[in-house]
């Protein structure tokens, strides 16, 4: 009786190392032949594997330095991906077998490059038949997705037009559902991405943001350092450009964007953003008007431009703090070298731009409020609104205060052969509502001890045209403040709209033609409108 406990339990070892045995070979031999049936399926989806692992206890498969080159192209330069390590965890085969339901706990991407060439296209077999795979999903849910030192490129054929690096990207409870529509949710993703870079073929600029960061839970993202780039300098951006081009330097140090949802975005198409802090950029534009203006396109008003973007915009306020903003121009007519204009320390603010209301009312507007020193001398101050209704008119309305005149020269001479010798402005204010069409409004000036000077026509330096200086200032009086009457020191606007250029020369030429009805008009009087051109 005591030796049969005994031999009980040998035989029960014997049974337990038997079974051991056998699901170890078992597990071997369907681990090798499941490695060899998915190195075969690899290669014929042209990827190449220096070493493949599947464990059937983690339900995982681990592939190291994995390259992928397609040989079926019809070029060369096609796309490929280059990756150290992918690591697929926790596959949830029974769940899928029986539900179509294809559960992965962790999927792990890291150290590799995936450049994606937009003129390469693969052969196509006219005389095989398209066959539909037997393998069907109805849900995929990732549940973690970690992505790190990926550098994503985008090219055509040998040059390089975009580039990013993405060091960290976490994406948590990732569910893609495929039926009866393509849809899907994703629980919490945290991004970090660098040296992002952007410069088409036959471009004249580049693109770069140096970092972008990125967490769900904040719905906050701040990037570093946006940078516009000209590739040539000033002569050889125009006569590249061969056409009036406007040529950009901007830097950007920061952007910031806060309660960013995402979520609507995707659902909607609806970019919904709280608030977009931009501060001390530096903004520098450069145009030769030397050569020809062509635009065979109508540039639309602010508002509906935006409104041609292929999502709406929903933003409560962009602030904007200390910028610095020069343009610079080689006008046709003026000396033989650029005048630039300044606005210094600029702070603005805008608030309300809401593109995705159905029916705007007549009230809904946007409102741009700036406030800046003009040539690092005046104050200028000035409200923008722009109405969502489209049957309502933009207005402008602000001021400049305190500016002596003489600061305008370096831009005022070599533009249009004329300069202010003296003259202080106190206040110079304008009103005016435009549409697609016109500008209407008026300006009150306020000046004192003004002296102009006429420069000589075919001169290549500031020579004065002492002729035209002296009847110039004959026609043109010295004081208009406050010792004049209102209506003499108003000036009307009423021109055209020029469609084809940017609201800014709009802008800018309604209050010219304000300032010169002040000039040569004695007080208010009807005249006849002019093109804005």
């Amino acid at each position: 009786m005591s030796s049969s406990p005994k031999r009980l339990f040998k035989i029960l070892g014997i049974v337990v190392v038997t079974i051991i045995v056998v699901i170890s070979i078992g597990s071997f031999w369907l681990t090798n032949r499941i490695e060899e049936r998915l190195n075969t399926v690899l290669r014929q989806a042209g990827l190449q594997v220096k070493k493949a692992n599947i464990s059937l206890l983690r339900r995982s498969v681990d592939l190291q330095v994995i390259k992928y080159i397609p040989a079926d192209s019809t070029q060369a330069l096609p796309h490929k991906l280059s990756l150290q390590f992918l690591s697929i965890e926790g596959v949830h085969v029974l769940r899928f077998v029986r539900k179509h339901d294809l559960i992965i706990e962790r999927i792990v991407l890291e150290e590799g490059v995936i450049a994606y060439n937009k003129n390469f296209k693969f052969k196509r077999d006219s005389t095989s038949c398209e066959k539909k795979s037997d393998i069907t999903i109805d849900r995929l849910q990732i549940k973690n997705l970690i992505i790190k030192n990926i550098q994503g490129v985008m090219l055509d054929d040998t040059v390089q037009e975009n580039a990013a690096t993405i060091h960290d990207l976490q994406v948590h409870n990732l569910i893609v559902y495929f039926k009866p529509d393509t849809s899907y949710t994703i629980g919490e993703v945290r991004a970090n991405l660098a040296d992002l870079s952007s410069s088409a073929k036959g471009s004249l600029h580049t693109f770069s943001i140096s970092s972008v960061s990125y967490n769900s839970n904040d719905k906050q993202i701040e990037a570093e350092t946006f940078r516009i780039t000209p590739k040539y300098n000033k002569s050889d951006f125009a006569r590249i450009a061969r056409i009036q081009k406007t040529r950009l330097e901007i830097e950007l140090p920061k952007i910031i964007l806060e309660g960013v949802e995402l979520e609507q975005f995707f659902s909607d198409s609806t970019l919904r953003i709280k608030r977009i802090t931009i501060p001390r950029p530096v903004i520098h534009a450069y145009r030769d008007k030397r050569y020809p203006f062509v635009r065979d396109w109508i540039m639309p008003l602010p508002i509906e431009g935006i409104r041609r973007l292929p999502f709406a915009l929903n933003i409560d306020s962009i602030l904007i703090y200390q910028a610095d903003i020069a343009y610079e121009e080689f006008s046709e007519k003026g000396l033989p070298q650029p005048g630039t204009i300044t606005f210094n320390k600029l702070d603005a603010s805008f608030a309300g731009l809401n593109t995705a209301l159905k029916k705007p009312a007549r009230k809904d507007f946007c409102t741009l409020v700036a406030d800046c020193n003009v040539m690092n001398n005046g104050t200028l101050h000035a409200t923008f609104k722009l109405p969502l209704n489209s049957q309502v008119n933009y207005q402008a309305f602000g001021n400049v205060r305190n500016m002596d005149l003489k600061s305008l020269n370096p831009s005022l001479g070599n533009l249009t052969r004329f300069e202010i010798s003296d003259g202080m402005l106190n206040e110079l204010y304008f009103n005016f509502s435009y549409n697609d069409d016109v500008s209407t409004g008026e300006v009150l000036i306020n000046y004192k001890d003004l002296k102009l000077q006429a420069l000589k026509k075919e001169s290549k330096s500031h020579e004065t045209n002492k002729i035209l200086t002296a009847a110039i200032n004959a026609i043109v009086k010295s004081d208009k403040d406050k010792s004049v009457d209102k209506s003499k020191r108003t000036g009307i606007i009423d021109i055209e709209r020029d469609k084809k250029r940017f609201v800014f020369q709009l802008w800018w030429k309604s209050i010219l033609d304000g300032l010169q009805s002040t000039f040569l008009n004695s007080g208010k009087k009807k005249k006849t409108r002019k093109g804005s051109s």
